[in-house]
């Protein structure tokens, strides 16, 4: 039951919202990267004790939601990760000069972005963090070819 709600707890954090914005979301996960180890290894602890009786089948339902998330926090990692790398590289095409433009270099950073993006893993792609930054790249790739 601990487990469970530990993973509810995990579900509501705010780096599951893309309005939370790169850095607080980073610095979300990296809070809930602590209290996952804490939580991991208390999930191991009961794991030793389980061993010790026989009675690991008990434990197997709490170490699979411990691994589920391990995977969330993985995987909304890499989303932020993504994330980051996309506002750079759209910082980066918006400084660049009109005498220098150069229409491969765009076109190139779009397919980059939109790769990026379809690259995340499956299990992130329902949240409003990964709907949010979709809908940046799209919008992103939408205006290239008004600037070329």
């Amino acid at each position: 039951a601990k487990v469970k709600l530990y993973k509810e707890q995990i579900l509501e954090k705010d780096f599951f919202i893309y309005a939370t914005g790169s850095k607080r979301a980073i610095d979300s996960l990296d809070l809930a990267d602590i209290a996952h180890k804490e939580q991991s290894h208390d999930c191991d602890k009961m794991m030793l004790i389980a061993k010790a009786f026989d009675v690991t089948k008990e434990i197997h339902s709490s170490q699979s939601v411990i691994n589920e998330v391990t995977d969330i926090l993985r995987d909304f990692r890499l989303l932020w990760d993504a994330s980051i790398n996309v506002s750079n590289i759209i910082e980066k095409a918006s400084n660049i000069e009109w005498s220098s433009l150069d229409s491969n270099e765009i076109e190139e950073y779009s397919k980059i972005l939109t790769t990026s993006v379809r690259k995340l893993p499956k299990n992130v792609k329902s949240s409003d963090a990964y709907k949010g930054l979709d809908k940046t790249v799209k919008e992103f790739v939408i205006t290239c070819p008004c600037l070329i």
